[in-house]
């Protein structure tokens, strides 16, 4: 995988998981799932306009959940649950104890470019990929200089 085509974002508290293009997909994946696989991103963080872009246009009863489009059967995939709490938004990733394909410290969370069961929500997520990559390349004054980009 070409190093441009990840991004590690970088939350609050400065944790941090990987935003991927990846076998024809996009992911966010923790890497150190035992350490922590819970994200907070307030107001400050650039990555913060991007959540709340998904979540005017996708929130269910204040919560946006995500199960993983990749490994398995829903039942057994890994699951995202992105919450808006007041000012920051909180973004939990949920490891599958039944994932055939489950490694101790890894929960990739897969959102399928081709044949996705909410086209939709990939696209957003795939125009934010797209948008913080020009960003990157674009060299300029890195307004999301905390997502380590």
């Amino acid at each position: 995988m070409n190093k441009s085509e990840v991004l590690t974002i970088t939350d609050d508290l400065n944790n941090s998981f990987l935003f991927m293009y990846g076998g024809a997909d996009l992911y966010w994946t923790v890497t150190d799932y035992d350490k922590n696989n819970i994200f907070i991103f307030n107001k400050e963080n650039p990555i913060y306009s991007y959540l709340d872009n998904l979540f005017i246009k996708f929130n269910n009863n204040g919560l946006i959940e995500w199960v993983s489009e990749a490994y398995g059967t829903s039942e057994e995939s890994h699951k995202l649950v992105i919450e808006k709490i007041d000012n920051y938004y909180k973004l939990s990733f949920i490891q599958n104890e039944l994932n055939m394909y489950r490694l101790k410290d890894l929960c990739p969370i897969c959102f399928c470019l081709s044949g996705s069961n909410n086209p939709k929500f990939v696209m957003e997520i795939s125009n934010m990929y797209y948008q913080m990559q020009s960003r990157k390349k674009d060299g300029q004054k890195r307004a999301l200089n905390k997502c380590s980009i």
